[in-house]
């Protein structure tokens, strides 16, 4: 570690480390559909077979200054019965693929570095190194030189950096269960807050694969079971939209698993005395009241009446569900309100239904909760004589008792007991139904006060990209002196607009051609969105002035930085120079380095930036090169991939190289506007020179003296047409000013004056013009 001091350093660990890490039981149809670290998403993708996931999310946990992010490689091994270890990953364990276990009938990640073989590594040129430098805390990177690889080295999967702890991964896997009609396996749950597609798996489906799953159910063969049952359940369920998602761990029995779907969706499960197979049946408002059986004092015995009283009874259910898009629980409340008012209170209870992922669905569980305990409801136990034997758990009878004063009450049947085979009853176990009555009074869920303002990265719309001036070339290319950059050396500039406020930064990719000649992406680099705004009025043609500027953003403008005016090309736009700064204005100096001052609308996009700022592409290139580049945008919800950035082609010129033009451009004195030689024979034109070489180290106003051009460097004066044809040049002048002929103008009485320069047959990049007007000639 270095010193924290001014011109010290201090190292940034960052952390690696390659993982092998078991998921769950595999079987078909299993898929994995996001990998998440420190309950963040590292990657949304819907899996079905194995896959090698490139993440690249070095932001993730808030970048290098705070806890990094994750990158590397991630192989999905979906543990199918014919896997085999891929070699690469096998020698990471020490073996090969013939001598390394397959890993089958389990779903498990192995997380990794990206060079796996000598290949990869020898193709590696190097790699950047990140450092805090002074007691600023800035960041530098230092290019390192790799020593010459080994087979198989590699650094591990990059967890983060600073905080030396192992950030949890997750993952979420969808398993369709199967057994069952296919096509309702799964149900459709509310979209979430992006519109994204979400599923539940039918519970009925889910009871009974537990049942004849053999190797890791109960094994039951299909003749144990009433497969219609399930059936005709599974569609219920189905059409009631109560899809369900819970995960079963080897610690529990799975038979208390089964009994908590059960509890979930409010079934009886039990074997038939008629058949002997298992059944599963709903407890809902389907069936017709006179069509039930009736007890009553001639065909049964009551053992035992109950009713509770009101004080017993709960008025109000709070119920726990999960939330797919955070897997946190949260809740929702229905209440009676009459019942809280003849209690003098709130007695509530809080059943837990975590396999619940919608709070539409959630809401009908408290309600259906609420209706069942917050009525006094009647409990009895009976003897029923051996002709009603067929009475099965769930069912629904009428019970008629004029000593209790029961008249058709509709009771639920619960256990049914048959006695000895010398008996002739049955002992069945009942409760008042609760369908059909509509006694409660329901509390909708209190609105979230949270709203999801996040939005999925996408394009950028607005951008400048061009070719940078010598004087932002050299300091891209960190040279201490701009005659280092020599001909043909060209530089990018990349700046985007900030899509809107929800919106962080980008990361900046490029393509590289390696050794063998293919072409792969190449990541330029993390950026900040540069600071920008709008013209809140637009801007005259003028040597200085005040500039009004209107949505801004970014961080704070100071004078000395320069503000790049339009998304033009590179040989229409301007930069000007901020001299003074206030709330809404500033002062700017305009037409620098090799612009000249131009007339600007409202809401034309200004771009503020200095040289410190990042606003380039590094890399050294060449004039006439042709790149590309992808900018894929992070948002607070995800970072776009390198796939779904548009690509935006850019092919650089020689701008660092040629003459600037001249400035300070009159004619006759006048500098802007129109000028009228109506009645003149000639006039004059004046100008200051400029030197590319020394203006590379200090960039002058536009209305500063003339200097000593570069060597070779002249001056052109010429007439253009309305449309900036060339009609007349003049040779190549020595020294500051020129007089021009009237003459020269010939029959048109409109047209413009240009000055540029001229060195070596190359032009200035932008020269300045002033309209010619010959009124009443």
């Amino acid at each position: 570690m270095g010193s924290s001091k001014a011109g010290g350093y201090a190292e940034i660990p960052k952390y690696h480390l390659s993982a092998h890490l078991g998921v769950c039981v595999y079987r078909q149809g299993t898929e994995v559909l996001r990998v998440m670290v420190g309950d963040k998403v590292a990657r949304r993708q819907r899996i079905s077979s194995n896959t090698r996931l490139d993440i690249d999310r070095p932001n993730l946990f808030g970048g290098i200054k705070k806890e990094g992010g994750v990158s590397g490689l991630v192989e999905v091994l979906l543990g199918a019965a014919d896997q085999v270890m891929p070699e690469h990953l096998a020698r990471r364990l020490g073996l090969t693929s013939a001598t390394c276990p397959g890993f089958r009938g389990i779903v498990s990640l192995f997380f990794t570095g990206r060079a796996n073989s000598a290949e990869d590594l020898e193709a590696q040129e190097g790699y950047w190194v990140e450092r805090e430098v002074g007691s600023e805390g800035n960041i530098v990177r230092e290019f390192v030189q790799p020593p010459a690889p080994m087979e198989g080295e590699t650094l591990g999967f990059y967890w983060g950096s600073n905080n030396p702890y192992f950030k949890q991964p997750a993952v979420r896997v969808r398993a369709i269960p199967i057994g069952l009609n296919p096509s309702i396996a799964m149900i459709r749950l509310p979209d979430d807050s992006k519109g994204r597609q979400q599923y539940g798996a039918n519970p009925a489906h889910m009871i009974f694969e537990c049942l004849i799953n053999r190797e890791w159910g109960k094994g039951g063969s299909l003749g144990q079971f009433n497969i219609a049952s399930y059936e005709r359940t599974a569609q219920t369920l189905y059409d009631e939209g109560f899809g369900l998602a819970m995960l079963w761990k080897r610690q529990s029995k799975i038979e208390d698993f089964i009994n908590e779907v059960i509890d979930h969706i409010q079934a009886v499960h039990y074997e038939d005395p008629e058949t002997g197979k298992m059944t599963l049946d709903l407890l809902r408002n389907d069936y017709d009241p006179e069509n039930l059986p009736l007890i009553d004092p001639s065909n049964a015995d009551m053992l035992s009446f109950d009713r509770k009283a009101w004080g017993e009874i709960v008025n109000e259910v709070t119920v726990t569900w999960t939330n797919p898009e955070t897997e946190k629980e949260e809740t929702v409340t229905a209440q009676d309100l009459a019942a809280i008012a003849a209690q003098g209170g709130v007695n509530s209870t809080s059943p837990n239904y975590h396999g619940v992922r919608s709070q539409a669905l959630a809401q009908k569980l408290a309600q259906r909760d609420l209706a069942a305990q917050s009525y006094p409801i009647a409990i009895c136990e009976m003897e029923v004589i051996l002709g009603n034997w067929k009475l099965r758990p769930g069912s629904v009878v009428r019970l008629t008792w004029p000593e209790r004063g029961l008249s058709e009450v509709l009771m639920r049947v619960g256990d049914v007991t048959r006695g000895s085979s010398m008996s002739k009853k049955v002992r069945v176990k009942m409760q008042e139904d609760i369908f059909g009555r509509s006694r409660s009074e329901y509390n909708e869920p209190e609105p979230s006060l949270w709203q999801d303002t996040t939005v999925d990265p996408g394009n950028v719309t607005t951008l400048k990209i061009g070719t940078a001036p010598m004087f932002l070339a050299h300091l891209a290319l960190d040279r201490a002196d701009p005659a280092d950059v020599q001909y043909p050396s060209a530089v990018a500039v990349v700046l985007p607009v900030r899509p809107t406020a929800d919106y962080t930064g980008y990361t900046l990719w490029s393509t590289r051609t390696k050794p063998n000649g293919s072409i792969v992406p190449t990541q330029i680099g993390s950026r900040d969105f540069p600071a920008s705004a709008q013209l809140a009025a637009a801007l005259p043609q003028v040597a200085s002035g005040t500039l009004s500027f209107k949505n801004f953003y970014g961080p704070a403008v100071t004078p000395g930085d320069f503000v790049i005016i339009g998304t033009t090309a590179d040989s229409s736009q301007e930069i000007a120079m901020v001299e003074s700064i206030s709330s809404s204005t500033m002062t700017v100096s305009r037409g620098m380095m090799d612009t000249v001052p131009r007339e600007w609308a409202t809401d034309t996009r200004l771009f503020f930036v200095s040289t410190e700022d990042v606003f380039f592409d590094s890399t050294e290139r060449a004039a006439g090169e042709s790149v590309t580049y992808r900018l894929a945008t992070r948002t607070t919800a995800d970072e776009m991939s390198y796939e779904d950035a548009t690509a935006r082609s850019l092919t650089l010129t020689d701008r660092a190289h040629l003459p600037l033009r001249p400035a300070n451009v009159k004619v006759n004195g006048q500098a802007f506007g129109d000028f009228n030689a109506a009645g003149m024979s000639s006039f004059s034109i004046t100008w200051a020179n400029r030197n590319a070489t020394s203006e590379s180290l200090q960039a002058l106003r536009w209305t500063e003296s003339t200097v000593t051009p570069d060597t070779g460097q002249k001056t052109l004066v010429k007439i253009l047409d309305y449309n900036f044809a060339e009609i007349w040049v003049s040779e190549e002048i020595t020294g500051t000013s020129y007089t021009l002929p009237v003459a020269r103008f010939g029959a048109f009485n409109t047209a413009w004056v240009q000055v540029v320069s001229i060195r070596d047959g190359d032009e200035s990049l932008q020269g300045h013009a002033i309209r010619f007007i010959n009124v009443g000639a």
